[in-house]
């Protein structure tokens, strides 16, 4: 199972990257979830789709059904789908653009797939699908917790801000 969260509609989004990536491998057997706005765009006859969730304990049973998370993102800062993908033990295939990049540990929290390319995505999911038992999940979450918790970030959020008020 193959989760995509987003407005497929937006080019930034990259929708239509997973799009072709997946009509590119047809002999490939899996099943995309699908989580967003996608009026207009091309999906496969055995996704799920699940229109806008707005709870966040579906979304959390959503993104821990999965098995991945593709984010196809052609511009990106850290996507808040990274971090809850991350925190609900899921992997993600990312491209190598903004925060994601610094974030994800090829092979041990998801796949880097490159830069943005219907090609590169297609060869991510290749790999994906070559290794997708083999994430720790527990892991990836261990890490996410580490690093995306309140418990996490309340405290250099609160030295930065010190350090900005002294600076004054």
């Amino acid at each position: 199972l193959l989760l995509f969260v987003g407005d497929g509609r937006s080019r930034r989004k990259g929708y239509d990257l997973l799009a072709s990536a997946v009509r590119s491998q047809p002999s490939r057997r899996f099943t995309l979830l699908l989580v967003g706005d996608l009026e207009g765009a091309w999906v496969p006859e055995n996704a799920i789709r699940f229109g806008s969730v707005s709870d966040p304990a579906k979304l959390a049973a959503i993104y821990g059904a999965a098995d991945a998370i593709a984010i196809p993102s052609r511009e990106e800062n850290l996507a808040l789908t990274f971090i809850d993908s991350q925190m609900c033990r899921t992997p993600a295939l990312v491209f190598t653009v903004g925060g994601l990049t610094e974030n994800l540990r090829d092979g041990e929290n998801g796949i880097l797939a490159g830069e943005p390319s219907e090609t590169s995505l297609a060869v991510a999911l290749g790999r994906w699908l070559e290794v997708a038992g083999s994430f720790d999940r527990e892991e990836i979450a261990r890490r996410a917790a580490d690093r995306f918790s309140w418990s996490a970030l309340g405290p250099r959020y609160l030295a930065q801000y010190r350090e900005l008020v002294e600076a004054g």
